[in-house]
């Protein structure tokens, strides 16, 4: 493959917003230009090509404060998590050979997730998912795990955060 002989060929008109896609299995998610709705392209035999279907569809309400960034949660199933621009998130479970695709909302009471993440666990099964939440109120951060080990969350250690950018409040 060189410069002389790459060529590309539209496969879809849909736009992609600033949002790094990830793969599933054999489709890439992305979000579409708009950041309101999350769409799957894969290849297609009976169309001879690729085309991009809307997952999203039964979730526009879950959807409609715009998606600020989304991961993937690998293991028996695929967990779609999906933070919106209010804090809020949204997770979507995918089961591809059996066809499920089923839309649920996170609530964290009183807090605002500000970041989301999946890494590997230790035990190799389930992804752990990661966030990063502030309290409204109190205004401190903290960091929390849910993993299938675990069951919700894993421990609460409150840090804070100086105006300075100092932390503390960490045990190490």
């Amino acid at each position: 493959l060189t410069a002389d002989n790459a060529s590309f060929r539209r496969q879809t008109s849909v736009g992609c917003a600033n949002i790094a896609p990830q793969s599933v299995e054999n489709t890439v998610l992305f979000v579409q230009r708009g950041n309101k709705r999350l769409r799957e392209i894969s290849y297609r035999l009976e169309a001879d090509g690729f085309s991009s279907s809307d997952t999203s569809l039964l979730a526009e309400h879950l959807l409609r404060p715009g998606v600020k960034e989304f991961c993937v949660q690998r293991g028996s199933n695929f967990y779609v998590w999906l933070l919106m621009q209010d804090g809020s998130v949204a997770v979507l479970t995918l089961n591809p050979e059996q066809k499920v695709t089923a839309w649920q909302r996170m609530v964290f009471p009183g807090r605002r997730v500000l970041q989301i993440a999946t890494l590997p666990s230790a035990e190799g099964h389930e992804d752990e998912v990661w966030f990063v939440l502030q309290n409204e109120s109190a205004g401190f951060i903290s960091l929390e795990r849910i993993c299938a080990a675990s069951g919700y969350a894993d421990a609460l250690t409150v840090v804070r955060v100086t105006e300075a950018g100092r932390v503390s409040g960490l045990p190490h």
